[in-house]
């Protein structure tokens, strides 16, 4: 039965040790085990009800939660919502961990219809090891969510209420909301750990239900009176401390009342000078404003862009084009690819993915990129091969791969993100010295592969754009203020070096955090070596690229 639904599935996963929060289609894949692990809850239920053993009202209320929950999850776009993903994430580490824990219970009775729960839900894990969610893809969602607060400007009372520009969802609960700002204490993140439960603690004074709660609201009140002090406003905490004091009577308030009023006397009176704001660099913060199409560019350069139908290589043929700037060279072109073509693209894609590495040394670096990564050579499928040869009509360098020791361009590499989802600013050119220029020292040469000093550098960078995002995601180029949207089926190209063969720092560029949406690109890397007779130098140092 469900089982065997899986098997569907099952065959297209092969990253083991994986993580769920970096691609949204692999929280879709382990949305699909919660619906079976919730047959296997009601088959235990529906079989202790048939020989009448008691079932713990946990339990029952818990399946009719799911029976609502698991449905909306199925749908293709739910898990695109960033509040639904971190939802998801947060039940399958809590709830299901309760459920667990008693359905484990030592002292019950192992009655058949247990007996036959964990038998299932063994069989289950086991097939399904690669979807499990862990507690670091909780904190990591939480982050995310933290991340695009930041970078989007978000209303907290709209976010805590559910509500991201024009979509509305189920509100964030308030234990999740404490196990957010619990993650931005570990992390030293106090800023945002203290504007958090500054709204939290507004939202229980308007909730009659919450504000009732004594118990949630001292672990509020607790975590902010920590972070205040911290932070480096002690009075703040005096403050706080005071009003609820004021409230109701409690020794313990009181005695936390005296000890930040130690630390108040203790604290310089320069520090009264403090207030709350957030420590961003101003690379970060400008990369964020561009996140939020709010860069400006100077009206002396964008008079001069313009749209064009380009051609291309093959006569008869042409491309939308949008010049969206002129040195470096970049392009956004239009229905370079189409939906047929995307679909069996992402196809061959989700039987590779794995989560995406950064740095030569290939480490993870999940506050730098949070995305799932495919490889894919010309090799794998016809269609890889006509992508490749559709870039080379477009731009007119060579990409095709040939045999060792060299190639033309890189395999595609296909990406999928997650929730939150983006990669940091950077370069694509890869800072490899060049054969050409003689022989490297040893200590020069170490780190860097054969094949990079054979094929040298990374001329251009073409992406490949799988999906529409509802909102985010943009590529930004932080140094030309460039905000490019995500466009399906179109395609951003650029030059990475000069045609002196010089690193052209003006093409640092950033994916945004994917706000709402399901952001797929492809990017392909075309090399110096295969290009020497395609893109020549020209006749002084500052020449500029033609058309493509």
């Amino acid at each position: 039965m469900y089982l065997n639904i899986l098997e569907v599935f099952l065959a297209f996963v092969t990253c083991t040790n994986a993580t769920i929060f970096t691609s949204v289609w692999r929280m879709q894949k382990a949305a699909e085990v919660e619906a079976s692990m919730r047959e296997v809850l009601r088959n235990y239920i529906m079989q202790s009800d048939a020989i009448q053993l008691q079932v713990p009202n946990s339990i029952r209320s818990f399946l009719d939660e799911l029976d609502s929950l698991v449905d909306l999850t199925s749908r293709e776009d739910y898990l695109e919502n960033p509040i639904d993903a971190f939802d998801f994430i947060r039940r399958r580490t809590t709830t299901w961990k309760e459920v667990e824990t008693i359905m484990n219970c030592d002292e019950c009775e192992l009655n058949p219809p247990r007996k036959k729960y964990h038998e299932d839900m063994e069989m289950l894990k086991s097939r399904t090891q690669e979807l499990n969610v862990t507690q670091d893809d909780a904190e990591h969602a939480a982050i995310a969510l933290v991340r695009l607060w930041r970078t989007y400007h978000l209303n907290l009372t709209e976010l805590f209420s559910g509500r991201i520009l024009n979509t509305t969802t189920q509100p964030l609960a308030a234990e999740d909301i404490l196990f957010i700002t619990k993650t931005l204490d570990e992390r030293g993140d106090f800023y945002a750990e203290i504007s958090w439960l500054e709204q939290l603690m507004a939202s229980l004074k308007e909730d009659e239900d919450l504000c009732s709660d004594t118990v949630l609201r001292k672990r509020a009140v607790n975590m902010l009176t920590s972070a205040y002090t911290r932070y480096g406003m002690p009075w703040k905490s005096v403050d706080l401390l005071a009003n609820e004091l004021q409230k109701e009577y409690s020794k313990s308030v009181e005695r936390d009342l005296k000890y930040y009023s130690l630390k108040v006397q203790d604290a310089e009176k320069s520090s009264k000078n403090i207030t709350l704001q957030d420590s961003l660099t101003p690379r970060v913060s400008h990369s964020m404003t561009l996140c939020r199409g709010e860069g400006i560019r100077d009206v002396s350069v964008t008079s001069r862009l313009y749209c064009l139908y380009r051609q291309v290589t093959t006569p008869y043929h042409r491309v939308k084009e949008e010049i969206l700037n002129f040195k470096p060279r970049l392009s956004l072109l239009y229905n370079v690819i189409s939906d047929e073509e995307v679909e069996q693209f992402k196809e061959l894609a989700v039987i590779r993915m794995k989560e995406s590495l950064v740095s030569s040394a290939m480490s993870k670096g999940r506050d730098v990129r949070v995305s799932e990564t495919a490889w894919m050579a010309d090799t794998v499928d016809p269609l890889i091969k006509r992508l490749g040869m559709r870039i080379q009509m477009i731009t007119g360098l060579n990409v095709m791969q040939h045999l060792p020791p060299c190639a033309d361009s890189e395999s595609f590499q296909v990406l999928n993100y997650g929730i939150g989802g983006m990669y940091v600013d950077h370069h694509d050119y890869l800072e490899t010295p060049l054969l050409s220029f003689g022989p490297l020292p040893e200590e020069q040469s170490q780190g860097y592969p054969l094949h990079d000093l054979l094929c040298g550098e990374r001329t251009a960078t073409w992406i490949y754009y799988l999906s529409d995002v509802q909102a985010g995601g943009n590529t930004i180029f932080t140094l030309l203020n460039i905000t490019v949207p995500v466009v399906k089926g179109g395609a951003a190209f650029w030059y990475n070096i000069d045609r002196a063969g010089v690193h052209d720092h003006w093409t640092e560029h950033a994916g945004c955090p994917v706000l709402i949406g399901s952001k797929w690109i492809s990017n392909k890397w075309i090399r110096e070596t295969g290009q020497v007779l395609k893109r020549t130098c020209g006749k002084h140092m500052d020449a500029l690229d033609g058309p493509l």
